[in-house]
């Protein structure tokens, strides 16, 4: 049974990027058929309109002591028409609640994403459908055909091999042969059911067999990579960041150094690694790792030495004794190139040679692509970033124990 309220708020959906509804119009029909649009929140109460329409008039609506009062506008001496409460009552469509309201009746996924590639569509989320992962959108005012072919030629042109269901209030009066195109290219037509507000999805994601995509995978395709996460996908170019973020996804929890890292092997012994790695990394028995120029207890026992001679230095100041503040300044002076050399930032022990250098090196190029994968998937991003450890010890640490379907390059 079709709900005539759904079938007037799909109308207005359709041809204004604002659409109110007035109490007075829903009002005749039975409660039930509106009222869960306004516990949903999709329908919101709108401020006292200036003008609203009366038996086919639009009256000026003008506030006179406690009363409303309406004028019609095209008359030389209008006489007032009092206004009720239901002649005064509107409703706002709220379009983001609304959008939270097909991901909840139609079983979306809400991700957020980036900016819709128009101003007239919002993006819905994700669904798996049995056609593989759509995104979903929602097309507002789009009633003119020649606004709806360029919105959707846009995201015909997108290249992250995503497929795309844009929503249509009601079904756009596009040529057969547009949308045939439009499909071919992986953009799909639907519209809302004015019975239920369910969205028809298409025939041809239904029908097809799914594809297998894995819920995390960073898979190489030749010069590009394509990243699946929970049935997002990104496609990023490929560069040096990549493969070491790609060696960290493969080995979880496993702790790599730069070097290794950078290198792309293990220094493992030999005969505790399987007879043919399936990561691409090339093995050798012995790597030659510059070690820190000094361990922590070492800094300590520094600090310990250091401590009376500063002591000593500030009391030859305080009293006076230059002979006592030459001699204290020159001891310490003996110790300070090795203070140098082993305390770094926050007197930590410093790490140098080419150990630091893989690291600045590493992290610098792992950054790099988690800035790219972040602007345009800030939900992969801030997974990647909270659980990647980038220091001198390198680890991926999955929260729940995810594992990453990994594709390094054939060569």
């Amino acid at each position: 049974m079709i709900n005539p309220v759904h079938q007037l708020l799909l109308a207005r959906l359709d041809a204004t990027p604002a659409p109110t509804l007035s109490l007075r119009e829903i009002s005749i029909h039975a409660e039930p058929l509106w009222r869960p649009l306004i516990t949903a929140g999709v329908l919101a109460e709108a401020d006292t309109p200036e003008e609203i329409e009366v038996t086919r008039r639009t009256l000026a609506v003008k506030k006179i002591g406690d009363a409303y009062y309406g004028f019609d506008t095209s008359e030389e001496f209008p006489t007032p028409q009092r206004l009720d409460r239901d002649d005064l009552t509107t409703f706002r469509v709220v379009v983001p609640r609304l959008v939270a309201y097909l991901r909840t009746a139609t079983a979306i996924d809400g991700r957020t994403s980036n900016a819709a590639p128009a101003a007239a569509l919002h993006f819905i989320g994700r669904k798996s459908m049995s056609g593989g992962v759509v995104s979903v959108w929602i097309a507002v005012a789009l009633g003119s055909p020649d606004a709806a072919a360029g919105c959707l030629a846009t995201l015909s042109q997108d290249d992250s091999h995503t497929q795309h269901v844009v929503v249509f209030p009601i079904w756009p009066e596009l040529p057969a042969a547009t949308i045939s195109s439009l499909t071919a290219t992986g953009v799909f037509v639907a519209d809302l059911d004015p019975a239920s507000l369910a969205i028809r999805w298409p025939q041809e994601l239904v029908g097809i067999a799914a594809p297998k995509v894995p819920d995390y995978g960073l898979i190489c395709e030749g010069a590009s990579w394509r990243i699946h996460f929970l049935g997002d996908e990104l496609t990023i170019k490929s560069r040096t960041g990549v493969i070491h973020l790609a060696r960290l996804l493969n080995d979880p929890t496993a702790s790599w150094t730069p070097l290794e890292i950078q290198a792309g092997r293990r220094t493992t012994p030999l005969h505790q690694l399987p007879a043919h790695p399936e990561d691409g990394t090339e093995i050798s028995e012995t790597m030659e790792m510059p070690l820190p120029a000094a361990s922590g207890s070492d800094l300590a026992r520094l600090r310990r030495t250091l401590a009376p001679l500063r002591l000593q230095l500030a009391e030859a100041i305080r009293t006076g004794d230059t002979a006592s503040e030459r001699e204290a300044r020159a001891d310490i002076a003996k110790f300070l190139p090795s203070s140098t050399q082993i305390s770094g930032r926050d007197n930590r022990p410093r790490v140098t040679g080419a150990a630091e250098k893989a690291r600045k090196n590493v992290s610098k190029q792992i950054n790099a692509v988690l800035d790219i994968i972040e602007d345009e998937r800030p939900t992969i991003g801030r997974h990647l970033r909270e659980h990647l450890t980038l220091g001198q010890s390198m680890t991926y640490s999955p929260p729940r124990g995810e594992v990453w379907k990994v594709v390094f390059p054939k060569n």
